[in-house]
């Protein structure tokens, strides 16, 4: 009976040993399984803090850009249209006190937006006080201002093509000397000029020296060539015609 009992004891105590030992082995497993989803979870949250430090590096470093650069840039924007706004004024001012034969004063106002600064206004100013001192027969003061306007290339080129034509124009206005010099400009600024709007213009005055000099054949090839020019105006055509059936 003794021995029946302690089989039967062997035979319940070696099931519930494997058991322990399964639910052991379970309790394990979960163990590492917990453990290795932490580390993962530390790691992908590591590697976001280190994605965020860097966008935020990224991002600030935009913002010190626009800081730098565009924010100077819209003042200087801002400053700009001011100046021009303000510049607008005074020579509308000054165009108006001519008009109103306060000449003095407006001449004044002019030739200090002249020398302000490099702004389209100051070149206007400039054309404009030019126009006044050939009005006044002050040619050389009137050349000076031209071949200014015209030699700074901060000007619109517009404003240069016309104040170097009109340079040349009041030199022969001053009555020269000699007409070697001013045919020597004219001829440079027509080649050089490819799309201006005096180019037909210049070449109409440099076929005029021509015939006061004599020289039919350069004024047959300059008409020529004037009427050839696509962009002359259809009355300097006219006239071109009738002067190569005249010579």
């Amino acid at each position: 009976m003794t021995s029946k009992i302690v089989t039967l004891e062997k035979h319940i105590a070696i099931p519930v040993l494997l058991g322990y030992k399964a639910n052991c082995n379970f309790q394990e497993d979960d163990l590492m399984a917990d453990l290795l989803t932490e580390t993962l979870e530390d790691i992908r949250e590591q590697r976001l803090q280190a994605l965020a430090y860097r966008g935020a590096k990224v991002l600030g470093a935009a913002l010190l850009l626009f800081v730098l650069v565009a924010l100077p840039r819209h003042w200087y924007l801002a400053h700009l249209e001011e100046l021009q706004n303000r510049q607008g004024a005074q020579f509308m001012e000054a165009l108006m006190k001519i008009r109103a034969q306060e000449t003095d004063a407006g001449i004044s106002k002019l030739e200090l937006l002249a020398n302000e600064n490099k702004s389209n206004y100051a070149g206007m100013a400039s054309i404009h006080l030019a126009s006044i001192y050939c009005y006044k027969k002050d040619f050389k003061r009137a050349m000076e201002m031209y071949k200014k306007v015209a030699d700074d290339s901060s000007f619109d080129k517009h404003f240069r093509d016309y104040a170097r034509y009109m340079q040349i124009s009041t030199t022969l206005m001053n009555k020269p000397e000699s007409l070697d010099e001013p045919i020597k400009m004219l001829v440079e600024y027509i080649e050089g000029q490819y799309e201006s709007a005096f180019k037909a213009s210049a070449q109409e005055l440099l076929i005029s020296l021509y015939i006061q000099q004599n020289e039919a054949e350069k004024a047959q090839h300059m008409l020529l060539e004037l009427e050839e020019n696509a962009d002359a105006p259809a009355l300097l055509k006219q006239r071109a015609r009738e002067l190569l059936a005249a010579i």
